[in-house]
């Protein structure tokens, strides 16, 4: 075997009428398996490229899919965006027409001009209700004879947190101002007092109509 390995040119004994030279048949043995083994295997590129392109197709697929996916979910953030942009809007319109129906003082807008003007006009209305009313049994028009002392009720409230009276009282029949300021303060003589407070609402401080309401100062 030493002499097999030292080299191309130099030969072995071999078995009785052989005479071999053993790199010749090693060389003889291994280069038609080697050629055999190439053969078979494809060359890198060839094998590599349909595999590499497959792959990127895949992933190409699955970029698509997560693009489409935030796609969606950007469209469902912008429709509740919207949503909470129209209920605040909403929410903007209820607290304004909340503050319209509050005095200056409680953050409102409403001021004591403005109360008194709208107290005025109801009260005129409720003014005109009652002469058409009486002697009339009208059960219509006593519902909105009914409906325009609450609305005046309702507007002499705000003209008395305007002014941060006292309260407000509404008339009731044989009331005079005297009775109602003994009520309040204990005296008659302060009858003046709510008169002068209540002067857009009563027109004469010796009839008071039933069922309007006065600001007590």
């Amino acid at each position: 075997m030493t002499d097999l390995l030292r080299g191309p040119t130099r030969c072995i004994a071999a078995p009785p009428r052989l005479l071999v030279c053993a790199p010749l048949l090693i060389a003889s043995a291994i280069l038609p398996a080697v050629a055999s083994a190439e053969s078979d295997v494809p060359a890198p590129d060839a094998q590599a490229a349909p595999a590499q392109a497959e792959r990127l197709r895949e992933e190409n697929a699955a970029l698509r899919g997560r693009i489409d996916a935030l796609e969606q979910e950007i469209a469902s953030l912008r429709g509740r965006l919207e949503e909470r942009s129209d209920s605040e809007a909403r929410l903007a319109r209820h607290i304004d027409s909340l503050r319209a129906r509050l005095p200056a003082p409680e953050g409102g807008s409403i001021t004591a001009e403005e109360a008194r003007a709208s107290a005025e006009a109801s009260a005129a209305e409720l003014g005109e209700l009652l002469g058409a009313g009486r002697g009339i049994n009208n059960p219509q028009l006593w519902r909105r004879i009914r409906e325009a002392e609450n609305a005046l009720h309702r507007t002499q409230f705000l003209v008395a947190r305007a002014e941060s009276a006292r309260t407000v009282y509404r008339v009731r029949p044989g009331d005079t101002l005297e009775l109602i300021g003994r009520m309040f303060y204990g005296e008659e003589d302060r009858w003046s007092e709510i008169y002068e407070t209540n002067r857009h609402v009563v027109e004469d401080p010796a009839a008071l109509l039933p069922g309007i309401t006065l600001v007590i100062p």
